[in-house]
């Protein structure tokens, strides 16, 4: 519980902290090279099996690869990126062998490479990087 109540006033804290990308930015920002749909989903996957307990388990539900602009976060020096970026939708086997249920995993790309990862905690209400 005090782990929980520490992550929350971080949070808090860094929520006032973020700068999100404007208009101009947006039209203007350098994503990389064109990734296609088959990429991103790939790339996606080989990071979220090394992160699974039951990777052969998993169920997955991938939105579509399109340009995306990540915040800044100044105060962990984190600065405004631009990349391919998809949501996926993750259900897989935990420990115990049950499923934990549908997860949402936000990814940028940029050239190929993972540049930005996080996940949704719904207890939180926020996008954590894992």
């Amino acid at each position: 519980m005090r782990l929980k109540m520490l992550l929350m006033s971080g949070v808090i804290g860094l929520g006032g902290c973020t700068s999100m990308p404007t208009a101009s930015e947006l039209a203007n920002a350098d994503y990389g090279q064109h990734m296609y749909q088959s990429e991103c989903e790939g790339l996606a996957r080989d990071i979220l099996s090394n992160s699974l307990k039951d990777p052969y388990s998993a169920q997955y539900s991938f939105g579509s690869c399109q340009t995306m602009g990540g915040n800044s976060v100044p105060l962990l020096g984190v600065p405004k990126q631009f990349g391919y970026g998809m949501t996926v939708q993750v259900n897989a086997k935990n420990s115990f062998g049950g499923y934990t249920g549908d997860v949402t995993y936000i990814f940028i790309f940029k050239n190929g490479q993972v540049i930005r990862r996080g996940r949704e905690d719904k207890d939180l209400g926020t996008i954590l990087p894992f």
